[in-house]
């Protein structure tokens, strides 16, 4: 009974005091009841070690707690990052802004300037005018007063002399004109060469309309000939030149060295005298209503000719549907030049690509110059034997491996700040015969157009290129006829497809400023369905005289 009333207190004591003293209990293997000093002393431990314990969870938390609010503080400061940096992207388009209004407002004082300048001259003139024909009437009215007792054989008199002298130089006049018609020219032929030709560049050209203004400023510049164009535009809303055609003119004029450029007030009528082609490193800035295509196109018709190698930085758009890509230049347009002997040191190299409407493109364009350029005769297509390609997109294989199986077409994508300030796509075809002709094709995405629509139409393009046959495609006639004028003294041939508008008005331009015809006549007239034609001219023999100035 005593020993049960023991346990009893026992149980009741360790429900009071808990768990902890349950090292203390008669039953436990290391505990020796509960007056046992070797109990207390590890009751004394366990409580130690749970005020370790809830420490080191203490200190966990605290240490995660630290680490959470260091990873806010780095999110906060990268927040505050990226809103400093699309700050500074605001910051610099509203300064590309402020650029582009404050060049238009110089342009339009300018323009104000020289519209101020000329009604100023109009009324100097008018005001001479007016006063020359008073002094006229006023001496006239003197001589009618005849003082009384003038003799009538005295004016008899003078009116024979007058008639005379009338008569003597009418003769003069008609003298003149029938020796500068017939005999100066053969003189100046005979005597002096370099006379008469600076007598024919002399000679203004005079065009009209603004849709060949690329094509007429270059053969004004190769031929040395003054230009005048005009109705440009006079029937429009708005018209005179557009920016680009201003900007093409001041990257000519960043290109030549003494060129003379003037625009009538309106902007309907400009005059060009052209100056020495000077080459160098040359950078521009094109505007993004065309591309770097319709700027580079001109320059590669003039840079082989010009005083030194030209190293040119375009930006801008690389790719639109309006103008010839860089990717044909440097893939077409380049080979085609090699055709006539311009080949080591010609690159064209695309460092960031520019999609519409805002571009943000690069490239780099570099020449050689040459002194004559070699006569082609070029007369087989032969047969295709492969296709090339430069896509982001692969659709155009379905159409083009039922046409040949050599088909290659590499992805060519830009990523980051090199892929420009707008997002697009497009494709660049081209196909390669056993003569080393070429014909291309090329199509640009459109909003709301799929990449696989984009690929069939360049596919289809392509095909109906290689179904017009020829050496040459249209794109390259205009550049192939001005190497062929510009050849060496001898009969250059070339095969062509269907004359394009603006290959017959080249023709015709050309005529007009170095006198020299195509003969055109078809390739196979056996074959009524053909539509290919034979092109000739006779090289008139350019040299680079701005290589011999250097």
């Amino acid at each position: 009974a005593r020993k049960k009333q023991q346990q009893q207190l026992q149980k009741a004591r360790r429900d009071e005091e808990g768990d902890d003293d349950w090292f203390s209990r008669r039953d436990h293997p290391r505990g020796g009841g509960a007056s046992s000093s070797k109990g207390k002393a590890i009751g004394i431990e366990i409580k130690g070690f749970r005020e370790r314990e809830d420490g080191r969870r203490q200190r966990e938390e605290a240490d995660l707690r630290k680490r959470m609010d260091e990873e806010r503080s780095r999110r906060r400061d990268r927040s505050r990052e990226r809103n400093r940096d699309g700050e500074r992207h605001r910051e610099s388009g509203r300064d590309s802004r402020d650029r582009d209004y404050r060049r238009r407002d110089h342009d339009r004082d300018y323009y104000d300037s020289r519209r101020q300048r000329l009604d100023d001259g109009r009324r100097d003139r008018d005001r001479d005018r007016d006063r020359y024909y008073d002094d006229r009437r006023a001496v006239a009215t003197s001589e009618r007063k005849v003082a009384p007792g003038q003799n009538v054989v005295n004016q008899l008199f003078k009116m024979i002399l007058e008639q005379m002298y009338l008569s003597i130089l009418f003769l003069a006049v008609l003298l003149l004109d029938l020796i500068e018609i017939f005999l100066l020219p053969s003189l100046h032929r005979r005597y002096f060469p370099k006379m008469a030709s600076t007598l024919a560049n002399n000679t203004i050209v005079k065009f009209s309309g603004h849709e060949h203004l690329r094509n007429r400023i270059v053969l004004s510049l190769l031929s040395g000939k003054p230009i005048r164009i005009d109705k440009i535009r006079s029937d429009d809303k708005d018209p005179g030149l557009r920016d680009y055609e201003v900007s093409l003119l001041r990257l000519l004029e960043k290109v030549c060295n003494g060129m003379v450029i003037e625009i009538s007030y309106t902007g309907t009528s400009i005059l060009i005298k052209p100056g020495i082609i000077n080459g160098g490193s040359v950078t521009h800035d094109c505007p993004t209503s065309r591309s770097v295509g319709y700027f580079l196109e001109p320059v590669l018709m003039l840079a082989p000719f010009a005083k030194k190698p030209l190293n040119l930085t375009l930006t801008g758009i690389t790719t639109d549907d309006k103008d010839l890509s860089v990717d044909l230049l440097r893939t077409v347009t380049l080979p085609h030049l090699q055709l006539f002997g311009i080949s080591e040191g010609v690159e064209l190299k695309i460092k960031k690509r520019g999609a519409p409407p805002l571009g943000g493109g690069e490239v780099q364009f570099s020449c050689p110059i040459v002194r004559t350029l070699k006569i082609i005769n070029f007369v087989e297509p032969g047969k295709i034997k492969r296709i090339r390609g430069i896509a982001m997109v692969e659709a155009a294989r379905s159409v083009l491996n039922c046409y040949i199986p050599d088909l290659y077409i590499h992805t060519d994508v830009y990523k980051g700040q090199d892929s420009g300030k707008s997002p697009g796509f497009a494709l660049t075809l081209l196909s390669e015969s056993t003569t080393a002709a070429i014909h291309c094709a090329e199509a640009v995405s459109q909003p709301g157009a799929t990449p696989e629509d984009v690929a069939l139409v360049a596919a289809r393009s392509l095909l109906n290129e290689i179904r017009d046959g020829g050496c040459v495609d249209q794109k390259h006639q205009c550049l192939v006829m001005l190497m062929m004028v510009l050849g060496t003294e001898d009969v250059g041939r070339c095969r062509i497809g269907p004359l394009s508008e603006r290959s017959i008005q080249f023709m015709r331009d050309i005529r007009d400023v170095f006198g020299t015809t195509f003969k055109v006549v078809p390739a196979e007239p056996s074959d009524l369905d053909s539509k290919e034609l034979l092109i000739s001219c006779y090289g008139t023999g350019y040299v680079n005289s701005n290589r011999s100035v250097a």
